[in-house]
């Protein structure tokens, strides 16, 4: 019992009375047992070792004794919660605070109550050299309390640091032990891929709680779920892959078809995901469609683009607007001859496209007109 934790004999003293009273009135027990701590700082006289063990290893507020709530306040050597800390003294005088263990508290300075009437009591009734030994003995005094308690809240610092880097190391070496039995069981080709990305995984992380034991047991009921979870990620990766791939031959195609209509002034370019276009580019579709082509592979059907581009500003651009413009001049008759210049052409296309009224189908001109600016003075005055 003495080499136990002090956490670990508090559990003994509630097994039952006898054991309660053999371990809460053994003081030299717990003073051996505050002794095994490393690095904690000695239990001051003023305190009982179970006192100060309750400080520093307790759970539960010293005031309205609820559990598990509450912070260690070492200055004034008492553990309360946030509620218990706002009946702390406040009304401290600048002149006092050197004569009293003291702390910052919801922006205000806090001390135990009854202490601090107990010291505002001999201020009072003490004088003369009396009073002078009890100020210089309780600045000693106070001073003593703020160092230890310093000396305390780095003790917690460390112990905390120190604990951080146990739950670490440990939960490394279970994610380690999990993907080392992964790969005996034959799915070493994912952890090595996957093995990374597959520990921030939600399946992988219940292998990795303080409350999980690799037993064979939980190993059976758990481990199907991170091997789905590692065929999500290959498959992610695959999709991802594929679709990088894609965007990749889609950026050349794209420069493809600007280079190929360079000389050409066309309203728009092909549109990669228009069926109708691309089926004027059987290479470029074929290309764009193979997961297995690269950029540089869409490079080589630049010439083939080109002559295909002509058919394709033919069929899809010029032949409806001229089609359109001769249904509009020959009274719907769309294989009639439009006699006349472009400007007489242009003055049918600004009469159709300037209404704003109509629902109905309007013929775009893709073309610049090369028009006079005398004829374009009587175009305005015809229309």
């Amino acid at each position: 019992m003495p080499r136990l934790p002090p956490e670990s004999l508090a559990k003994w003293a509630r097994v039952n009375r006898a054991f309660r009273d053999t371990v809460l009135h053994n003081e030299s027990l717990w003073r051996n047992v505050l002794a095994l701590v490393p690095g904690l700082p000695a239990c001051p006289q003023e305190l009982k070792p179970i006192d100060y063990a309750r400080l520093i290893f307790g759970h539960w507020c010293f005031q309205c004794k609820k559990s598990r709530v509450g912070v260690s306040i070492f200055e004034l050597r008492v553990r309360l919660c946030d509620d218990c800390q706002l009946n702390l003294e406040t009304g401290v005088l600048q002149e006092h605070i050197p004569f009293i263990p003291s702390v910052i508290r919801r922006y205000a300075r806090r001390v135990v109550r009854k202490d601090y009437i107990a010291l505002k009591t001999q201020l009072e009734t003490l004088h003369g050299r009396p009073l002078d030994d009890f100020k210089a003995e309780q600045r000693e005094r106070t001073s003593k309390v703020i160092e230890h308690a310093n000396a305390l809240y780095a003790w917690k610092r460390e112990e905390a640091a120190r604990c951080k880097l146990e739950r670490i190391k440990l939960r490394d070496d279970k994610a380690m032990t999990v993907l080392k039995t992964l790969t005996a069981e034959g799915y070493g080709d994912l952890v090595t891929q996957f093995g990374d990305k597959v520990k921030k995984e939600p399946e992988f992380k219940i292998f990795l709680k303080a409350s999980s034991t690799l037993t064979t047991k939980f190993w059976t009921a758990n481990s199907p779920t991170i091997v789905k979870a590692l065929e999500r990620l290959r498959s992610e990766h695959i999709a991802r892959s594929v679709a990088k791939a894609r965007e990749e031959r889609d950026e050349a195609a794209e420069l493809v078809l600007r280079r190929a209509a360079a000389l050409c002034d066309l309203v728009r370019l092909p549109n990669l995901r228009n069926s109708a276009d691309m089926a004027f580019f059987p290479d470029l579709s074929a290309l764009l469609a193979d997961a297995t082509k690269s950029p540089s592979d869409v490079a080589t059907v630049q010439n083939v683009v080109e002559l295909q581009l002509w058919r394709w500003r033919w069929e899809v651009l010029d032949r409806p607007f001229w089609e359109a413009a001769s249904r509009d001049v020959h009274d719907g008759n769309p294989q009639g001859p439009i006699n006349g210049s472009s400007l007489a052409l242009a003055m049918v296309v600004f009469r159709n496209t300037s209404s704003s009224t109509s629902s109905e189908f309007r013929p775009h001109y893709p073309f610049p007109l090369q028009v006079h600016p005398l004829q374009l003075a009587n175009v305005y005055d015809v229309v």
